[in-house]
Order: C-alpha cells, then structure tokens, then sequence
C-alpha cells in the first residue's frame, strides 16, 4: 500500500496537516496585526481601494448610461461623475491619511517609511482631484 507513519497517516498527508497548521496561524498572525492597527491607518487602507474602484465603476456606469441614450456631452458627464465618486470617497481616504500622519508626527515618526507612504497618499488624492476638476471646466 504505501508507506506509513504508524498512526494511520502517510507522510504527504503530515506534510499537508503542517501546512495548513502554519497557514492558519500566519492568518491568526494577521488578524491579529489588523486589530491592534489604528483607525485612521485603517480607514486610509480601505478607502484608498474603495476610491479607485467606485471611481472606475461609476464611470465605466456613466459610460454605459450615456451610451445607452445616445447623450451628446457623454465626456462631461463620465469626467462629472468620476470627480464627484473621487471627492466623496477620497475625502475619506484623506482624513485618514493626514490623521495618521499627525498621529505619526506626535510619536516623533516624522522620517519613517509610514510617514512618507501616508504623505504620498495624500499627494495622489489632491493632485487626481485637481485634475479631474481641470477636466471638467476644459470640456
């Protein structure tokens, strides 16, 4: 039949039950580090996704709607609707980047890695939304 451990396992199946055994702790390890993770950082992780993608997917909507009634101003109202999604939810995004960013800055954090990503992060929202809102007063 095969090789067998004594306890009624095969040896690739104790390699596999070892490996699930570490996936579920690094996932536990996980958890654990998003629980203890501050609000603001939080909420500047989550809402930099959801910025982008309810940007992209309403626009890719307003595309489609205005296709759809054959609309003659179809660039005005994709580049409307992209800066209204991008000021909605990217002002969130900022609050929680310029948030963590002082709370780094009262911890004496100012040269860090973090402290630059979040610094960056509010780069990219105020320049999308400057262009977006160049966008739609050219068009």
């Amino acid at each position: 039949m095969g090789l067998n451990d004594g306890a009624g396992r095969y040896p690739h199946e104790l390699e596999e039950r070892e490996a699930r055994r570490r996936k579920k702790l690094e996932r536990q390890e996980k958890r654990v580090e998003r629980l203890n993770e501050p609000l603001l950082a939080w909420l500047c992780k989550t809402f930099r996704v959801v910025t982008v993608g309810a940007t992209l997917i309403m626009s890719g909507l307003e595309v489609r709607n205005s296709m759809a009634v054959q609309a003659e101003n179809l660039v005005e109202r994709v580049l409307f609707t992209a800066l209204g999604a991008w000021v909605t939810f990217g002002l969130i995004w900022l609050i929680g980047a310029v948030g963590q960013m002082i709370a780094l800055k009262k911890a004496g954090e100012t040269d860090g890695k973090a402290f630059r990503s979040y610094r960056n992060n509010v780069i990219v929202i105020v320049v999308v939304a400057v262009l977006l809102l160049i966008g739609n007063m050219v068009v």
